[in-house]
């Protein structure tokens, strides 16, 4: 983008489905199987409007070396930017865990073993793993649906001020392995925790949470939509033993967008943070309200420390991940920004030299809810990135070859 440094090195793109839409979903997951062999991925019937309860969405797997697309499951319980939060489960070389809809129209998830064909239930949706593989927490996706359309899972509920920041829901603790659950923090304690007034004019929910590299700490989102705000859906960014212990308030200042994990101790996070001069991005005002600017942080956890991170070059929100490594980052730009043309850019920053190399474009042609963001994803060996695009015309799934960019 003009008047940002950076370098434009092209590397190689290829798609690796074809015809009906495909995607993966989310992008702090990894779609490559333990031996790098094969990708996950769900094959829908249409891509032109939000799904409904009855819309299924196939799972499979992707061959790397034939193409083929081998479905081994269907869901009801998906949607168009989180996905089925389908993925492989740790410390196995073949399960994978998807979420699914019971009969009666109950959420829960399903682990399969691909090799064995054996399938298990667990009691609640999941939306992110641990790395021991034994660990998950879960987030109601039918309240997700009803405060932010289109990163849940239809139908959502009718939510009065009774229910707005309930005792009996909020961040759950999912055992993979005898499938049971509890809850770890609620939504009422959430609210309760050094209070913010304007909790109480919308419905509370949650949203993005993960795992730090040892599992031994939870982050997440404790959102709401605040009608006197300029932006949809104000919130706090908190973190959180899995017993419920130590719970956290890391940012309050109103809005969280994508994180990631640098270490157990670390975070990086895109957020309206308050700031007491002006960014150096040239873009650095275009988030800015009151006393408040957007930019990547890092932030240590369980302290109030916190220091700007790479505002020259990366100065606008995007999904972004640490590689493998820890030596770059990859992420994406909204192809709405000021100054774009309706694409938007895949990036790589390098993180010794401060270098920002954009590494592929896309077009955008669909919006709103049904837009395709790239979503990007690394490698398990940090020497590709794999990206959901809909700039051929339907939504698929391409991998993009860094190994010459990142050695």
């Amino acid at each position: 983008m003009e008047g940002i440094p950076q370098e434009v090195v092209t590397a190689p793109v290829h798609a690796v489905t074809s015809g009906r839409p495909h995607f993966f979903g989310y992008y702090d997951k990894c779609p490559w199987s333990p031996d790098g062999s094969h990708l996950l991925a769900g094959e829908a019937d249409f891509q032109d409007r939000p799904p409904t309860p009855a819309d299924r969405l196939r799972l499979g797997t992707i061959d790397l070396a034939t193409g083929a697309f081998e479905v081994f499951a269907e869901t009801t319980a998906w949607s168009w930017q989180q996905g089925a939060m389908l993925q492989w489960v740790p410390g196995s070389p073949s399960s994978v865990v998807a979420n699914a809809r019971r009969d009666d129209g109950s959420l829960g998830a399903v682990v399969r073993d691909l090799a064995g064909g054996r399938t298990r239930w667990l009691d609640r949706p999941i939306y992110a793993l641990s790395p021991n593989g034994h660990d998950a927490v879960s987030l109601d996706f039918h309240r997700i649906q009803t405060c932010r359309p289109g990163y849940g899972y239809p139908p959502g509920e009718v939510l009065e001020p009774p229910r707005w920041a309930p005792d009996d829901d909020g961040v759950w603790h999912l055992d993979v392995t005898t499938g049971r659950s509890r809850l770890v923090v609620s939504l009422a304690e959430l609210a309760a925790f050094e209070p913010d007034p304007r909790v109480e004019r919308a419905p509370s929910y949650v949203n993005h949470a993960g795992f730090d590299p040892t599992g031994s700490r939870l982050c997440f989102f404790h959102l709401w939509s605040d009608p006197a705000w300029v932006y949809e859906h104000t919130g706090r960014w908190f973190t959180v033993a899995p017993d419920g212990a130590d719970l956290f308030l890391l940012s309050r200042h109103d809005i969280q967008s994508h994180f990631d994990w640098r270490d157990e101790h670390t975070l990086l996070g895109w957020a309206m943070e308050p700031l007491d001069r002006p960014l150096a991005g040239p873009y650095g005002h275009w988030y800015e309200h009151q006393e408040t600017a957007g930019a990547y942080w890092l932030y240590r956890d369980r302290t109030h420390d916190r220091e700007l991170f790479a505002e020259a070059v990366l100065p606008h929100d995007g999904h972004m991940s640490f590689s493998p490594d820890r030596r770059w980052i990859v992420t994406d730009e909204y192809s709405v920004l000021p100054g774009n043309d309706g694409t938007r850019p895949l990036l790589l920053f390098e993180i010794a030299t401060g270098r920002r190399l954009e590494v592929a474009r896309f077009a955008e042609p669909l919006e709103g809810e049904l837009r395709c963001d790239l979503h990007p994803r690394w490698s398990r060996d940090g020497r590709q990135v794999c990206v959901d695009s809909s700039h051929e015309g339907t939504r698929q799934v391409y991998i993009v070859d860094v190994s010459g960019i990142v050695g």
